[in-house]
């Protein structure tokens, strides 16, 4: 038995990872994450319908920041099936990703089947270019145009307000 006595503060605990690559298997579980209902409403050049956001982990109290790893996902209800369903998600992938825009997420459009199954569509900072049939956004509209503001910077570019820091 080894035991190490001695003077001075404890070895500092070993920092989080500095950057996350989200995978669509990170994605998958989303539904069983915490839910914040936002209600019936059209934001953002988002279609109108039922929205709710679904969130990894939450904030760490006190935090104005989500940590690296942290997921949220948006489900826009257009229709009657999940396959209907509009859904973007965000991803906090840390580092210097994004730096004009969101400071720190990647963005993703996914899909779902009638069964709740997920699929990736398209990735990256503004990934909407491309998919104007499946997502509906104001024209020039992409996602750092509304969460890459500087105005949205005191929020960690989240837009939801029960997302937000204090709340």
């Amino acid at each position: 038995m080894l035991l190490h006595l001695g003077c001075g503060a404890p070895p500092e605990a070993p920092p989080g990872p500095s950057t996350f690559v989200a995978t669509v298997e990170d994605l998958a579980p989303f539904m069983r994450w915490t839910a914040f209902p936002l209600g019936e409403l059209s934001a953002g050049g988002h279609p109108q319908g039922r929205q709710t956001v679904y969130v990894s982990r939450p904030r760490p109290p006190g935090a104005v920041a989500f940590p690296v790893g942290a997921m949220l996902v948006r489900t826009i209800e257009v229709g009657p099936s999940p396959r209907t369903w509009e859904v973007f998600a965000m991803a906090k992938r840390g580092g210097d990703y994004n730096q004009d825009g969101a400071r720190g997420w990647e963005f993703f459009l996914l899909s779902l089947s009638d069964s709740g199954s997920v699929r990736i569509i398209a990735r990256g900072q503004n990934p909407t270019s491309g998919h104007e049939d499946r997502y509906t956004l104001g024209e020039n509209t992409t996602c750092n145009s509304c969460h890459g503001l500087e105005d949205a910077r005191p929020y960690d570019s989240v837009l939801s307000l029960p997302l937000r820091p204090g709340r």
